[in-house]
């Protein structure tokens, strides 16, 4: 037991030391598998960089964090809310502006200083200022490319219009290129997984905008209507990373840990409530309802038992992956102190 997932993560982290360490063990010869992603990953991240210890992260990734992500949306806002201060700043810190950081630094601070936003942005800097030509040459290399746009965004009137605006701004901008500059990068650096990510997420963000021009191509919408399609859309997407033929530590859900085979199994988090979830079964009908509706004819495909008896043949196959050790460990709080109670399942194996 530990007082909490953080010396929770520490203590898997010394074992794993010593094993690697003592017993000759490599570190991709060990699984860590945690019942509940969002509360450990964090402190695995933490603690595992701070001894040291090389691991993947097996998770889906959200790509509303990936620069292309943002840099569509940002594109979206300028013009939407006329070149407010944070949407231009949001555009130009995406890497696919063709701007220094160091300029883009400065600009943002005399942006600040000036309140420079919206039209001023089209009007040129005549006002005394420290350096004012070297700021107005940032100012024309920003709106070179944005001006002549700014016409034809206000008649756009339907999807295909406005997606086929935001692909022409992506192309202008050479997106797809810098990408594929940058995937090499990351690869030469060791940068793997972002390598990997980097590699789907152009393919991935044009299939989101086929798949809007099939679906609604010719519906009439205002570009705020269709910034939360498009936004609702980057959600829904995840991307999987394949993981690197490096030594590492495999981390991941139990779903993950019972298709790996490894010789060590850490499983992380055996709380109540965790290990095995609660149930929820997320549809529209209880399952008294589907009983009755069952007993009519109806089938189904799953509910709340199915969901049950799935989840502990998951947990059985992940219990039975690893060939030599396994290692059971759960936190007696949370970090902010409220109480954990032990899983069943630690009950069974004292």
């Amino acid at each position: 037991s530990a007082m909490n997932p953080y010396t929770e993560a520490e203590i898997t982290a010394r074992k794993i030391i010593h094993l690697v360490r003592e017993k000759n063990y490599r570190w991709k010869d060990i699984t860590v598998t945690i019942s509940d992603i969002d509360i450990y990953a964090i402190n695995i991240k933490r603690v595992f960089s701070q001894y040291g210890i090389p691991y993947f992260l097996d998770r889906k990734r959200n790509i509303m964090d990936n620069a292309l992500s943002k840099f569509v949306l940002s594109i979206l806002d300028m013009f939407i809310w006329n070149f407010k201060y944070e949407n231009v700043f949001e555009y130009l810190k995406s890497g696919f502006a063709n701007f220094e950081q160091n300029d883009i630094d400065k600009l943002e601070n005399f942006a600040l200083e000036y309140g420079i936003e919206g039209v001023k942005w089209f009007n040129k800097f005549e006002f005394k200022a420290e350096n004012i030509e070297y700021y107005e040459n940032l100012r024309e290399n920003f709106i070179k490319k944005l001006k002549p746009l700014r016409k034809e965004f206000n008649k756009l009137k339907n999807v295909q219009e406005i997606t086929v605006f935001l692909f022409n701004i992506l192309e202008s901008h050479n997106v797809q290129e810098k990408m594929e500059k940058w995937v090499d990068s990351h690869k030469k650096r060791g940068l793997y997984e972002s390598a990997y990510e980097n590699t789907q997420i152009w393919n991935l963000v044009m299939e989101l905008f086929d798949q809007i021009i099939v679906a609604a191509s010719d519906v009439e919408i205002t570009p705020e209507q269709y910034r939360k399609i498009l936004e609702a859309g980057f959600k829904e997407i995840e991307i999987g990373i394949i993981p690197p033929t490096i030594d590492k530590v495999g981390i991941g859900g139990i779903d993950r840990a019972s298709t790996k085979k490894s010789k060590v199994l850490f499983v992380m988090g055996t709380n109540e409530g965790m290990l095995p979830a609660l149930c929820s079964d997320k549809g529209i009908l209880l399952d008294e309802e589907k009983d009755t509706l069952s007993k009519l004819g109806v089938s189904f495909m799953s509910g709340s038992s199915y969901n049950t008896y799935k989840e502990k043949h998951t947990i059985y196959k992940a219990f039975s992956k690893p060939n030599n050790k396994i290692y059971f460990s759960y936190s007696l709080s949370t970090v902010e102190g409220k109480a954990l109670q032990p899983s069943v399942y630690i009950d069974r194996l004292k």
